[in-house]
């Protein structure tokens, strides 16, 4: 029976997915196929995630991957730590999340809207220091191992959804050793204010900066390389889709991160990266312009589900097409 899992890899750069930063999964980009030249339709998770769920600018709650296909028997899930994520879970049956409650959430969009959740940074930290060096989400290592429970102890046909965080903003990789945790905080709350123009990014706090970023991704691969040889082993019918929601800036049009504010199209942060692997997939590098628009499409027709969605295009007859480009050594 087939399955389909997608993992995103949040904030991860398209030029960032080399045999240096991330030798996993470029080694399973050599045994898959890969694109290119695949773009977000937006530079921030709020702009680019409709595309991926519902083929659109717009985000359907009542015409997505997961809505589709739970309406075709096909079980869904997802798990994740980012409350932004929270909007696009419609149509998945079993959910798996973790962040902070509710009216925590509901208080700090509140006071971003009053322009105080800033200003009140000091004021919140010195109230729960123990939260000072902490992630705000879940790293790879656990969210991948929830991961694998809910792909062990569910009957196919099945759709999971997981999305990792490790190479988003505060980068505070472990066992970085090159400055202190608290000097990583602070570097990292500085990024933020430049966004606000109360802060300059120097050129050597903006070396760190990227070197932070490295680290981050260096461990999210360490712990995806473990999870993607383990779905190829025992899980062979299976489509992997490996992508970004988009990319990360590090000072090239004087911006850092991807918020606040409109997003232009700029590479760093709609180029991105996009994998699929199954059986029935050739390794294979495709050149064609794509998008995020096409995964919904994709992913349906791989169930032999026939329903319109989005404006994306249907990639399988390319991906089992044999073609003359392959992967070469680089």
């Amino acid at each position: 029976m087939k399955n389909v899992i997608l993992l995103v890899c949040d904030a991860l750069r398209y030029d960032h997915v080399t045999s240096e930063l991330m030798p996993n999964l470029y080694k399973y980009s050599k045994i898959s196929a890969t694109f290119t030249h695949c773009f977000a339709i937006g530079g921030a998770t709020r702009q680019s995630m409709p595309a991926i769920f519902s083929g659109a600018k717009k985000y359907d709650p009542d015409n997505n991957i997961a809505t589709i296909l739970s309406k075709n028997k096909i079980t869904t899930g997802m798990v994740h730590s980012n409350p932004l994520l929270k909007e696009f879970s419609y149509g998945f049956e079993e959910r798996e999340t973790t962040y902070e409650e509710d009216w925590k959430l509901r208080l700090k969009s509140i006071m971003k809207k009053m322009g105080i959740w800033r200003q009140t940074r000091n004021i919140r930290r010195k109230a729960a220091p123990e939260k000072v060096h902490t992630m705000p989400y879940r790293r790879a290592e656990v969210l991948l191992k929830e991961s694998q429970i809910w792909i062990n102890k569910t009957k196919s046909p099945w759709f999971f959804w997981t999305q990792l965080m490790d190479s988003h903003i505060p980068y505070l990789p472990p066992d970085y050793d090159k400055i202190t945790l608290q000097e990583m905080r602070m570097l990292n709350d500085k990024i933020l204010d430049s966004l606000y123009k109360e802060a300059t990014i120097t050129e050597d706090e903006k070396e760190i900066i990227k070197d932070l970023y490295k680290a981050e991704i260096k461990y999210m691969d360490k712990e995806l390389g473990k999870f993607l040889f383990n779905i190829t082993k025992n899980y062979p019918d299976t489509l992997v889709v490996v992508t970004s929601d988009h990319g990360d800036e590090f000072g090239e049009y004087g911006f850092y991160s991807h918020a606040p504010g409109k997003h232009g199209l700029i590479p760093q942060l709609n180029h991105i990266p996009l994998i699929f692997s199954h059986l029935d997939i050739p390794p294979m590098v495709y050149d064609e312009y794509v998008s995020h628009l096409d995964i919904g499409p994709t992913i349906l027709n791989f169930f032999g589900v026939d329903e319109k969605i989005g404006y994306g295009n249907n990639l399988l007859p390319i991906l089992k097409k044999q073609r003359k480009t392959i992967h070469g050594d680089e």
